[in-house]
């Protein structure tokens, strides 16, 4: 017979998450190849939420205890330049970029890594919360994709 072997990189993966009062979203989650990142890589690590239409992003910082980290962000009031604003309705994904993208040149970049859904929880998902008239939902997409469903405010 035939055998066919895939290298992949080791992605993150959530282990726990929930909507709290205030609005804001926590993300725990773990990343099985933190050990192997450099002290530099591991203080500019961070969660980029990225728009699928228009591939808008926002950086969200990390804590790191171990392989495991913890996120909390506020979909309905993310920092931009121009200050905290909303989402822009539609689906945004998670992922994890280990270095600051200002201090490595483009063409010697990491690539980003998708955030998966542990399976365990992905029977907990989707859940939903709603701010100021806008829903959002997190959703475990194509079965353990970490997304987050952003709807339109208007009816």
């Amino acid at each position: 017979g035939y055998m066919v072997l895939f290298e992949r990189a080791a992605l993150p993966l959530l282990t726990d998450h929930c909507w709290r009062e205030d609005g804001s979203l926590e993300l725990i989650g773990r990343y099985s190849c933190a050990d192997l990142l450099s002290a530099r890589e591991r203080a500019s690590a961070h969660i980029v939420v990225r728009s699928r239409a228009h591939g808008a992003e926002r950086a969200v910082p990390m804590e790191w205890a171990g392989n495991s980290f913890r996120v909390v962000l506020t979909p309905a009031s993310m920092a931009t330049l121009a200050g905290d604003i909303a989402l822009a309705a539609g689906r945004w994904d998670f992922f994890l970029r280990r270095e600051d993208p200002s201090e490595v040149a483009p063409d010697r970049r990491k690539a980003d890594l998708m955030t998966k859904v542990e399976q365990s929880l992905i029977s907990t998902l989707p859940q939903e919360m709603e701010e100021n008239g806008r829903g959002y939902e997190l959703q475990a997409e194509a079965y353990d994709r970490l997304s987050l469903l952003v709807r339109s405010a208007m009816a």
